[in-house]
């Protein structure tokens, strides 16, 4: 998992100036989803789910995980 997010790490950091936007997502081989947002320039959150959309998870819920991140 760590050598996954690595990857995918390096790639939306080569590829982020195609983008036009903030978040990214895709669908692996394997029919996993990931949704890639980049936060700063230095951080970025990546999510991965067996569905096709992401719910909210209970720290977004209650504010405990920024989610108001200005445009990159």
């Amino acid at each position: 998992m760590k050598r996954l997010i690595s990857i995918l790490a390096a790639a939306v950091i080569t590829t982020i100036s195609v983008w036009g936007g903030n978040t990214k997502t895709f669908k692996t081989n394997n029919g996993l989803n990931v949704k890639v947002q980049v936060c700063t320039d230095d951080i970025f959150r990546i999510q991965i789910s067996p569905r096709k959309d992401f719910t909210e998870s209970l720290m977004e819920r209650y504010g405990l995980l920024k989610t108001d991140w200005d445009a990159v």
